[in-house]
């Protein structure tokens, strides 16, 4: 069958469902001459329920989420080669993996493992800071909290 006469019943079914369900006769109206009046369609029948009443109840306060962060007690944990974290600036890092890397050797990052590392941090030039913030920024653990 041809794609446009599949199109065309499609419709014609479509416009005889549309007359059923409003109520019209499929044939035109005779046209009259003078203003027209017509009603208003009646609104079609719905299944749904209907709304519940507002409630007077409060809304929920959601509850408040625990600080995020990570204590000086946890940093102390970890204290070892094998698990060093240390603190720069309020900021805890995990820097486990360039203890045996470090250029200024192993004891540089061994010193500050479990503490606050943030004055032997200071104490490297500019350039040396920069180039271990960037690759510090891979071994952030999260913010240090009291």
């Amino acid at each position: 069958m041809n794609n446009t006469y599949i199109v065309a019943i499609i419709i014609l079914l479509g416009l005889g469902g549309y007359w059923m369900y409003t109520g019209q006769s499929a044939a035109p109206a005779a046209v009259t001459e003078g203003p027209t009046i017509s009603a208003p369609m009646p609104a079609a029948p719905t299944t749904e329920t209907p709304a519940a009443a507002p409630t007077t109840q409060a809304p929920e306060t959601p509850a408040q989420p625990a600080p995020t962060g990570i204590t000086m007690a946890e940093v102390a944990k970890h204290s070892t080669e094998k698990d060093c974290w240390t603190v720069v600036s309020g900021k805890v890092y995990d820097v486990t993996s360039v203890v045996s890397t470090h250029p200024a050797g192993p004891k540089a990052i061994l010193a500050s493992c479990g503490k606050d590392g943030t004055q032997g941090f200071q104490r490297m030039d500019s350039r040396a800071q920069a180039g271990a913030m960037q690759q510090m920024a891979t071994l952030f653990k999260g913010d240090l909290v009291q």
